[in-house]
């Protein structure tokens, strides 16, 4: 079975439409929560650890985080797995990255009383971005904007003589957990809370409630908008923002779409943008592995 894996900071995706947060914990007192089993060792899903590092390649996380993906994808045992990487680690890492997978290809894991040996057969590695481009019609030039939690990739792609390719790229290390974190410190300040930065990504998405009462949330607009202001000058300088239709996906597509749109006005969100990346993953997988 082929299957898009798209394993961000903050969320881990499918082609599958299978997410759930990139975190897990082994400690034995977190309860409620759904497990997994993998060569022996249970970790709890979705809370305790994520990462912060830029390459998370070899880590523990990434290898749970992927089995988990699978296990929950399907129920077949053999894989053929697309995956990816930020552009702007695309080319240094890709082929450690892959090696990282080949060199363990296969976990015993139990998920939800299942026991099950996962072996990934076949893996590559793709760009993020260039992924997502893939799990849309869009005819002619286009610059991809993939806003995760961790980072923003930003693609442009030039079609001529009928094919197309990545003229230009760029990851800024700014995404939307730096945002979350800079609205819970607006908020703190406003209202005289305490709250921790995590807790920015709720205020953007629900009514602030303050002793009972539902508080104005008027400084988010401005946050919002100054944290797009690298992006803009990198689109501003060098991209041709205002003569290329703008496409955007990930986590934060529309969170921050609303601004990116009023001040490039043929921006569009993706569909399913969440899980574009994993998508096109996985039809790079059909393209190589069942043409």
């Amino acid at each position: 079975m082929i299957v898009g894996v798209d394993i961000g900071y903050s969320t881990t995706k499918t082609s599958e439409g299978i997410s759930f947060l990139s975190k897990i914990s082994s400690d034995d007192q977190i309860s409620g929560n759904d497990t997994i089993t993998v060569d022996g060792k249970v970790y709890a899903i979705g809370v305790g650890s994520g990462t912060l590092e830029v390459d998370k390649i070899n880590s523990e996380l990434t290898r749970v985080c992927l089995f988990t993906a699978l296990a929950m994808s399907s129920k077949e045992n053999t894989f053929s797995v697309v995956t990816g990487l930020p552009i702007g680690q695309f080319q240094a890492l890709k082929d450690s990255f892959k090696s990282s997978i080949e060199t363990a290809p296969r976990a015993t894991v139990i998920y939800h009383s299942s026991r099950r040996e996962i072996n990934i057969s076949r893996v590559k590695v793709y760009a993020q971005g260039a992924g997502a481009l893939l799990s849309q019609h869009i005819p002619g030039n286009a610059i991809i904007i993939d806003i995760g939690s961790r980072t923003t990739d930003i693609a442009l792609f030039e079609v001529e003589n009928g094919k197309r390719t990545l003229s230009r790229s760029t990851t800024l290390f700014s995404g939307v957990m730096s945002l979350y974190g800079d609205v819970a410190q607006a908020a703190n300040r406003q209202y005289k809370l305490s709250l921790l930065p995590s807790y920015g990504e709720s205020i953007m998405r629900d009514d602030l409630i303050v002793d009972g009462i539902i508080r104005s949330k008027e400084f988010v607009h401005g946050i919002c908008r100054d944290h797009l202001e690298q992006l803009f000058y990198e689109l501003d300088l060098n991209y041709p923002s205002r003569t290329t239709p703008i496409y955007l996906c990930g986590g934060g597509a529309y969170t921050l779409g609303r601004y990116i749109k009023a001040r490039y006005p043929a921006t569009k969100i993706m569909e399913q943008s969440q899980f574009a990346n994993a998508i096109g993953f996985a039809k790079v997988g059909e393209k190589i592995w069942t043409a």
